[in-house]
């Protein structure tokens, strides 16, 4: 069995789209997977499977069963282990700063949002680690953060086609399937 994890692109977010997870762990397991679990009420779902994930496959069965539009990356246990293990240097340094990990849908390069951007850095820190990017925004003062570029990313025309979970979730997404992998 293989061990993956599923990250589903706005459930819950505002009051829309609400899945509660112990209704999604029921939908995973009529679609065939096991050992399903979730990481709060993030739309982070955590499964074993011998088949081949296509996301858009099952973001159309998530679709339908849900009856609003579901898109969502799945990633395997070694390629969070890659993220953890190469994350830039300055990731989650200062408490006074955000951290988020932006993860694209199908095949959109990550390079594409940020290419238009000069960044400066004391506002972003932005680092691309395989398509996946890690973007650092100062915190400690409200206006610093409204000019910031990352202020900004929701009236990125690329936005839609990217999930974004923040630095604690990725560190969770891993001590997870750390203790799954015992």
């Amino acid at each position: 069995m293989n061990d993956y994890v599923s990250l589903l692109r706005g459930l819950n977010v505002g009051g829309n789209n609400k899945v509660s997870m112990a209704e999604l762990k029921e939908v995973y397991k009529d679609f065939g997977f096991n050992n399903i679990e979730t990481i709060g009420n993030t739309g982070v779902i955590f499964f074993e499977t011998d088949k081949e994930i296509d996301d858009n496959e099952l973001g159309i069965k998530l679709t339908n069963y849900f009856g609003f539009g579901i898109t969502l990356i799945t990633l395997n246990d070694k390629e969070i282990e890659y993220l953890i293990n190469n994350k830039p240097e300055w990731w989650q340094e200062r408490e006074d700063w955000k951290y988020n990990v932006i993860f694209t849908i199908g095949d959109f390069v990550i390079e594409e949002v940020i290419n238009d951007y000069e960044f400066e850095n004391d506002k972003d820190k932005v680092s691309i680690i395989n398509n996946v990017l890690f973007w650092a925004v100062n915190y400690s003062d409200r206006k610093i953060f409204y000019k910031s570029k990352y202020h900004k990313l929701g009236n990125n025309k690329f936005y839609k086609r990217t999930t974004i979970r923040n630095g604690n979730t990725l560190a969770k997404m891993h001590k997870k399937f750390n203790e799954r992998n015992k």
